[in-house]
């Protein structure tokens, strides 16, 4: 996936602990990726139950100023102002993607990423670290083990 392909090139990844980055944690070590949000069986089980309601944290000091920056004047004058609406709307009616369930989380672990970048020789180390462990990824190796393990062919 994409994130493979950054790490290949010396990214940091910042992203949630689902996909591709679970198995990125798993080679680069937690301290060399940023994660961040609930966890999968969390989400499931808000989806399960019913229990996520996205007004419950529109309404957090935090977060109100920026879905309400989508339909601001700045924004509006750009143009798409019924996108934008529908935008704002389903964000703090439906939220489907629950984006406002990790966006503090998301914050804060972007200024920690923001902060940790100033020290340019530990960011190269995880660059490093990045850019080493990506040739599990590699496509020679994924063809490889799907030979033995689906195809077998000689």
């Amino acid at each position: 996936t994409g994130n493979m392909k950054f790490m290949a090139n010396g990214a940091v990844t910042l992203g949630t602990m689902d996909g591709a980055n679970v198995e990125i944690v798993q080679h680069v070590g937690a301290h060399n990726i940023y994660t961040f949000g609930a966890s999968s069986d969390h989400v499931i089980h808000l989806y399960a139950s019913h229990s996520y309601h996205s007004w419950h944290f529109y309404e957090r000091p935090a977060i109100k100023p920026l879905v309400d920056f989508i339909v601001s004047p700045q924004m509006l004058a750009i143009g798409q102002e019924s996108s934008l609406r529908a935008l704002h709307e389903d964000i703090r009616g439906k939220d489907w993607f629950m984006a406002l369930l990790d966006l503090e989380d998301y914050i804060a672990t972007r200024d920690q990423a923001m902060l940790d970048y100033g020290n340019r020789s530990a960011w190269a180390q995880k660059m490093l670290v990045n850019i080493a462990n990506s040739g599990f990824f590699s496509s020679d190796r994924t063809i490889a083990e799907y030979n033995r393990d689906i195809w077998h062919l000689k």
